[in-house]
């Protein structure tokens, strides 16, 4: 009798045990829905059958997912509808999308080692804890009432003297715009054509091809370039590029060794082009700070030229 119970007590822990580690995993066999119990290996995830997305898969929600177990992703989640961890864990080392509303009680856990993407339309509200050791871009609310450990980034404008400065971005996205009252401004403080102050080469100008002609006979790609380039007045088009300078400095009928360096002594480097940097230098037709080979400037050179229609 004792040999019988014993068995049936080794029996029922190890069903136990096998219901504790229970897992289904998404194989996406009809479709990319998260609720189609078809697309599981062991049915819908459920208290006690945890999910899996292996890597490679993508699986969809547009409902309402209620986790209390754990969620390991190393595939793609693309949450259109509302994830909430009640007291369970999603442990992301692949993609998350969420364009719909991620919860987490007092118990709930992310541990995100992957990317995870909060659009426009998304929302995470954390009463519970994130742990971020990878990427996690937040282009919409984050409302943290717990602990967040690791870095969230929130594209924006970070330059504070852009109009739409965003003080609360932490990486400029490249969507700064300035106004016309910030370069009268310059140009009242300081009338010399190059303001040393104003000169900023990390600012991300638009990249558009609006040539303008700074006071210093250089042209700029627009405004923005030869704003933070320290040029305080400018011209609308771009710079008469003929050269006065007399190559034969000693007038001798001859170009030789004291001609050059009498021109290396007046331009220096600046006669070598620097192709992106948005400005218009010898040998380049255009330069409009990009790469783009399709808008009418490759490479400094014009092609197509729609910036002049």
């Amino acid at each position: 009798m004792k040999r019988l119970v014993a068995f049936l007590s080794l029996a029922t822990l190890c069903l136990l045990s096998t219901e504790a580690l229970s897992q289904t995993t998404f194989a996406g066999t009809i479709n990319q829905d998260w609720g189609e119990g078809g697309n599981w290996t062991n049915g819908l995830p459920a208290p006690g059958n945890d999910a899996i997305i292996p890597e490679g898969l993508v699986v969809r929600n547009n409902g309402i997912i209620d986790n209390v177990g754990t969620i390991t992703n190393v595939g793609t989640i693309d949450n259109f509808g509302t994830i909430n961890n009640v007291g369970g864990g999603i442990d992301n080392f692949g993609t998350i999308n969420n364009h719909g509303a991620i919860t987490m009680d007092n118990f709930g856990v992310i541990i995100n080692d992957g990317t995870i993407t909060n659009d426009s339309y998304g929302q995470i509200i954390n009463y519970g804890y994130i742990i971020n050791e990878g990427t996690i871009d937040n282009f919409g609310t984050i409302d943290n009432f717990g602990t967040i450990s690791g870095t969230i980034n929130i594209p924006g404008c970070t330059h504070a003297n852009a109009t739409n400065h965003d003080p609360s971005a932490t990486t400029d996205d490249g969507s700064c715009l300035y106004s016309q009252t910030a370069y009268d401004a310059a140009l009242e403080d300081c009338p010399e054509c190059i303001n040393e102050d104003q000169i900023d080469e990390g600012f991300s100008c638009i990249e558009i091809w609006e040539p303008v002609c700074g006071c210093n006979d250089v042209t700029y790609s627009n405004e923005c370039y030869a704003f933070y380039n320290g040029v305080t007045e400018w011209t609308d088009g771009e710079c008469d590029l003929s050269n006065p300078y007399n190559p034969d400095s000693d007038n001798d009928n001859i170009i030789g060794v004291n001609d050059l360096l009498a021109l290396l002594s007046v331009f220096g480097n600046s006669f070598v082009a620097d192709c992106g940097n948005g400005i218009v230098e010898d040998g380049e037709c255009c330069d409009d700070g990009n790469d783009i080979q399709t808008d009418g400037c490759n490479a400094c050179q014009c092609e197509g030229s729609p910036q002049n229609e």
